[in-house]
């Protein structure tokens, strides 16, 4: 099913508003980020080509909504194109083959090891566009 641009626009505001407050309450983010990140303040830019730059930052073991504004050098920088978030929000595509299949890139210090927590983060994107039946 193709979804027109206004839709997706609600669509990723929706996910990068409600949906980080959401993960946050269910708490299945946290061990990921306490094991992975040891404390680490990251701060993650969510750049969507088509779309206004937004972004999470990690704070201990929460997920903080952030403006570009905000964020002037970010740890880790996420680069994809709208359909490819939506793609991935919406489980067609995996955040392993949207990075693999180079339709997303990512850059900056130790994104490697903060690429576990990343995936962790949009399986909870998809699990709630599921809730939501999106």
């Amino acid at each position: 099913m193709d979804i027109g641009k206004e839709m997706k626009t609600k669509l990723i505001n929706y996910m990068l508003s409600k949906g980080i407050d959401m993960i946050n309450e269910k708490g299945d983010v946290r061990s990921v980020i306490k094991e992975e990140m040891h404390g680490e303040d990251r701060t993650v830019l969510l750049k969507i080509k088509e779309f206004d730059t937004l972004g999470f930052g990690i704070k201990g073991e929460e997920l903080v909504k952030l403006k570009e504004a905000d964020i002037p050098n970010p740890t880790v920088t996420v680069l994809v194109s709208e359909d490819c978030f939506i793609q991935i929000v919406r489980g067609k595509l995996t955040f392993r083959d949207a990075f693999f299949y180079a339709d997303m890139d990512i850059s900056g210090d130790n994104w490697m090891r903060d690429y576990v927590v990343f995936n962790k983060i949009f399986e909870q994107f998809n699990i709630l566009a599921k809730e939501l039946g999106i």
